[in-house]
């Protein structure tokens, strides 16, 4: 295995940063026009190529907007933004409050997205796929006795729904989702617990996928999911994460 030195960010990224950053938290607001390239450049003391970089980066965040002629535009990036920006969201966001409400919401739309995922399985499902599940579920309970990492377990088990569930869409859909989900439980590890009605739930998911029965795999799941997203946004409610 060849690894490669660790770089620091290039000074387009590190404008980006601190550009996004400000954008976001409201230090720019949106319909503000930007000073041109050349006066940008020498405020952040780089070239106008590196600027370019990095205003192509945000362009392309949807938090601002580049015309011809017109100049630089911020965005109102709550209407204009894509599902890209929320890990900056909760990385660059200062006010609680709304970073809060981006989290829950995050927890919404992967409940959504896993029910999707779970009807596929369903009506996928083979003798193959139980097996892949019970692994899965295996991987899980060893989190729990503290023998795997909780936050890789659970996604390995929502990630091997996926599999099964065999539409690339899907899977394209799901992992943002999960490696935003990855990003939120990293920052917020005592809210992943692995205990036995955990288990108990992905149990039940499994054994409905493996019925065959979209529906009731579907309701399974939800059930689960919501039981325990109401546990960590109460949690995160009563300011235990910062």
């Amino acid at each position: 295995m060849k690894i490669q030195e660790v770089k620091k960010l290039s000074i387009s990224s590190q404008i980006a940063m601190q550009l996004r950053g400000m954008i976001l938290n409201g230090q720019i607001q949106p319909g503000t026009k930007l000073p041109s390239e050349r006066e940008l450049a020498a405020s952040f003391g780089t070239n106008r190529n590196t600027l370019r970089e990095a205003i192509r980066v945000l362009e392309e965040e949807g938090l601002i907007d580049v015309r011809q002629g017109g100049g630089m535009m911020v965005q109102d990036w709550r209407m204009t933004g894509g599902i890209g920006l929320l890990p900056h969201v909760l990385t660059l966001m200062d006010n609680t409050e709304e970073k809060l409400g981006f989290l829950v919401d995050t927890l919404k739309v992967r409940r959504l997205a896993l029910g999707m995922v779970v009807r596929m399985a369903a009506e996928n499902c083979t003798t193959s796929s139980h097996a892949m599940l019970q692994a899965a579920l295996d991987r899980a309970r060893d989190a729990m006795q503290d023998k795997d990492d909780p936050v890789d377990a659970d996604i390995n088990f929502y990630q091997t729904l996926v599999r099964i569930g065999n539409s690339m869409v899907l899977t394209w859909l799901t992992n943002t989702v999960m490696a935003i989900t990855r990003q939120v439980a990293q920052d917020a590890r005592p809210l992943w617990v692995m205990d036995q009605a955990y288990i108990d739930g992905l149990k039940n998911v499994m054994d409905a996928v493996c019925s065959g029965d979209p529906d009731k795999a579907q309701k399974v799941l939800e059930s689960h999911l919501k039981h325990s997203d109401d546990m960590v946004e109460n949690i995160l409610r009563e300011g235990s994460y910062e």
